[in-house]
């Protein structure tokens, strides 16, 4: 194969007409002893050489984006504004309600007051068991869920029910949020006054939980069979 040698190094685009390297020109810097094949060249792999040949774009393979390609890492579950945890709404009860006992004995032996209730219906609430807790007779108390929901209601005198609820998974960060939210539902609403439940929005879609008191058999409980005994 013929080749040409370059005897310099370093070549510098000029002007015809000046000699003068013009603006936006740059350098072309090669190795020594660097080899450039010619177009007139006897490699017969050569013979279709077209300096002047063009591509039509239908040539140019084409590469197909889908939207997972250009889509960027998003958090599974869409989310929503919300007030902060440590801040529930409370509200106090549609009705006044008749004055709860003092303390309130359990199957076990043991007594509580009506924050440490409700303390009580955390765990299955936020695990996702969905079951009537320890130490709560089962005819005195409700748990209604379908794997999306769950409420947990337990009657307390004649004519008030402690109830929690939610309507979030018991996975990663809404699990915690669980605790948290319900936490802050008793010591900031259901403490101060019996008669207030309270409630907060996560920021998650659906993400909901809600504590406190409320009228026995109340219409917005989720339970459908009315209690009849309480503790």
């Amino acid at each position: 194969m013929q080749t040409h040698m370059l005897d310099q190094f370093t070549q510098t685009l000029v002007d015809p007409a000046n000699k003068k390297p013009r603006p936006g020109d740059e350098l072309l810097t090669l190795p020594p002893d660097t080899t450039v094949a010619s177009p007139d060249d006897d490699d017969p792999a050569d013979d279709d050489f077209e300096p002047t040949q063009t591509v039509s774009p239908s040539d140019v393979p084409s590469v197909a984006l889908t939207s997972a390609a250009l889509s960027t890492p998003t958090d599974p579950a869409p989310v929503q504004s919300t007030y902060p945890i440590q801040s529930p709404g409370c509200q106090v009860a549609s009705s006044p309600l008749a004055a709860p006992p003092v303390l309130l004995f359990l199957s076990d032996g043991s007594n509580a007051t009506l924050d440490q209730l409700l303390y009580l219906l955390q765990e299955p609430i936020c695990t996702g068991t969905c079951k009537i807790p320890e130490g709560i007779p089962s005819n005195v108390a409700a748990a209604t869920g379908d794997g999306n929901y769950c409420e947990i209601a337990v009657a307390i005198s004649d004519s008030v029910e402690g109830w929690m609820f939610t309507n979030s998974p018991p996975t990663g960060v809404e699990a915690e949020e669980c605790w948290v939210s319900t936490q802050d539902i008793i010591d900031d609403c259901v403490k101060a006054d019996f008669s207030k439940h309270g409630w907060w929005n996560g920021d998650h879609v659906y993400q909901y939980y809600e504590a406190g008191y409320r009228a026995l058999n109340s219409p917005s409980a989720k339970h459908t069979s009315k209690l009849t005994a309480w503790l």
